[in-house]
């Protein structure tokens, strides 16, 4: 079989059947009844020179049984999406086609009966495409100016499966991969873990987007760090979502992949760290905007195991506001006459309504004086068209490329989600309860989330002055990711003042966070 797409690695683990990892002298055995697979980078290696070429060691194991309906389905739905990514010689449109695979998409891909292949190493490669800004210096084109916060995308990195998962609503999940990716090593200890949550429709490749931010001696230091970072619930960059095949169906979800909660993203986000990758501690949980939601509600459903947060761009619950500004979003994507309730073919998606979503959304990223100052009232050359008009449509288009629809509406309602209070007695009652330490930063020139948001946040967690910090940027909401120096000074600050280390004493004593 040729490997020339890059290779598939599965970890199968039964009652009887155990496979192992080794960290930096630590033995992280993932659960019983999982599976574990791995995207390894493209090379020109055939079947039979694979394993030396790619580090792998072949070994025999039993692999739990796949329905023939659902290997079938995947099986014609690879072959199908193999025949169109020939046809796009545009590496950058290659994350939209694995969208429709269900591999790279968090499908279950058909699986040897005899043959699986293990990694030793966690996903540590260098990131395949630009970061965002080197994007934006790249490409010359007008439209392309002021980019989106993410710029190409893809599913990269390792992938774990879990056999089931049970969401918040008591539904359960069957047959849940997670993409992620993992930076530096795991200590012997296991208390070196960081975790660092994405935003909306970001994804696992933390270095290709807060690139500035990870390496040796950078904030996250690779070096000190076990750094984790893994794709959220419903999104199309390799963890379970709409475009995952249903193994009780054979066909994927569509729109029949059920709303999930950021508590749910969290939960299964926390199976991965403890369960598989055998993290016995979190120095800190870090993200912006649904990143930091994620965040906050670490150091709540894991206050044994988290240290400090650092929620960067939101609140404690998704207001009026917020909520207000997703909703218009998701009725565009309805009023598109291909959405056909969420089951609709994949070569013809509700391409218009999600490009004017995305619009919308990025209207509310930046600010009044960003727009102001790089299009004015300016003209497209020989059309009738102002600059910012071409703009919005081109990230519109661009994201059609990108992202699936019904993610996309999943996603927003994630949000909408969002509340450390219900069933905890509301927000102060909750907040009160923290643990962990806690640094809340914000962005001055926010319109999405402002400022207040996080004034109310860092008062309500009761931690010091100092522990409250606002970033200066022209970019409102997308400074989060834009203002890579202030925010690093402050997060090393903030571990600096508070002795954060993986040799650090910790004591969950709620009086030793002030």
């Amino acid at each position: 079989m040729s490997v020339a797409r890059g290779c598939l690695q599965v970890r199968a683990v039964g009652a009887s059947v155990r496979a192992a990892t080794r960290y930096s002298g630590a033995l992280c055995r993932p659960p019983q009844n999982t599976l574990r697979r791995r995207w390894l980078p493209a090379t020109t290696a055939t079947s039979a020179t694979a394993p030396a070429a790619l580090g792998c060691r072949w070994f025999t194991r039993q692999t739990p049984d796949v329905s023939a309906p659902a290997a079938t389905a995947v099986a014609e739905a690879q072959a199908q999406a193999e025949a169109e990514a020939e046809e796009d010689n545009d590496p950058r449109h290659h994350h939209h086609h694995h969208q429709d695979l269900g591999v790279a998409g968090g499908g279950f891909p058909h699986v040897d009966q005899d043959h699986v292949r293990a990694s030793t190493q966690p996903a540590t490669q260098p990131p395949t495409q630009p970061s965002d800004t080197t994007a934006a210096k790249e490409n010359t084109d007008s439209d392309a100016t002021m980019d989106d916060e993410y710029g190409a995308m893809q599913a990269e990195g390792e992938q774990h499966v879990f056999l089931s998962h049970q969401l918040e609503s008591g539904r359960e999940l069957t047959m849940v991969p997670v993409q992620y990716k993992t930076f530096g090593q795991l200590n012997a200890a296991g208390d070196n873990g960081l975790v660092v949550c994405h935003a909306l429709t970001g994804n696992a490749s933390l270095d290709s987007w807060w690139g500035p931010l990870l390496g040796p001696g950078k904030l996250f230091d690779t070096d000190k760090y076990f750094v984790v970072c893994a794709n959220i619930l419903g999104s199309c960059y390799g963890t379970c979502g709409p475009r995952t095949i249903d193994v009780t169906t054979g066909k994927p979800y569509s729109g029949d992949f059920p709303i999930v909660t950021v508590r749910d993203t969290v939960a299964l986000h926390a199976r991965l760290v403890k369960e598989v990758l055998g993290v016995t501690r979190v120095v800190s949980v870090i993200g912006g905007s649904l990143g930091g939601m994620q965040a906050i509600e670490w150091a709540l459903m894991e206050p044994e195991l988290v240290q400090s947060v650092v929620p960067i761009a939101c609140g404690a619950a998704h207001s009026a506001w917020q909520i207000a500004v997703s909703e218009p979003q998701r009725q565009a994507i309805y009023a598109d006459p291909n959405w056909k309730g969420g089951f609709y073919d994949p070569s013809q998606p509700p391409a218009s309504g999600l490009a004017v979503a995305r619009q919308m959304a990025m209207v509310t990223y930046r600010t009044f004086g960003a727009y102001q100052q790089r299009f004015g009232r300016q003209r497209q050359t020989d059309q009738d068209t102002f600059k910012v008009e071409s703009y919005l449509h081109h990230q519109g288009r661009k994201f059609v490329k990108r992202f699936d629809a019904v993610s996309y509406v999943r996603l927003t309602q994630q949000l909408d989600s969002h509340d450390v209070g219900r069933g905890r007695g509301g927000v102060e009652a909750a907040l009160s309860k923290l643990k962990a330490r806690a640094l809340v930063v914000g962005v001055d020139s926010d319109v999405l989330y402002p400022v207040e948001e996080q004034q109310l946040l860092h008062r309500l967690t009761g931690a010091s002055e100092q522990d409250f910090v606002v970033l200066k940027s022209d970019n409102g909401h997308d400074g989060f990711l834009l203002e890579p120096e202030q925010l690093s000074a402050a997060v090393s600050s903030f571990f600096q003042r508070h002795g954060i280390t993986p040799s650090a004493v910790y004591s969950h004593d709620q009086q030793s966070r002030l």
